[in-house]
């Protein structure tokens, strides 16, 4: 069977995560903090998954809801803190 499904809250937490990373200087961008942070920030919001272009439209339009924008940008506040204070690699000095 061909996958014909996908989870749009991945590219809303990735396009999130990116803008709030270029605002951020304090945190770590490199591959696996992004990573981690990008996992830590799914688990804690319901998926958002669509198999046609209508479905993937009304996401879509949810995104400009106040209440999911605030609800993505405080997981990913939420999971920045966490790789920030345990980053699964040495800091850099």
């Amino acid at each position: 069977m061909a996958k014909q499904y996908k989870n749009y809250m991945e590219q809303v937490v990735e396009k999130a995560l990116g803008e709030y990373l270029k605002q951020e200087h304090e945190m770590c961008t490199c591959e696996q903090c992004a990573a981690d942070m990008a996992a830590m920030t799914l688990n804690q919001l319901k998926p958002h998954y669509a198999t046609t272009i209508r479905g993937a439209a009304f996401l879509e339009s949810e995104q400009k809801n106040l209440e999911f924008v605030v609800k993505v940008v405080s997981a990913i506040k939420a999971a920045s803190e966490k790789v920030k204070q345990n980053p699964r690699h040495p800091l850099k000095k």
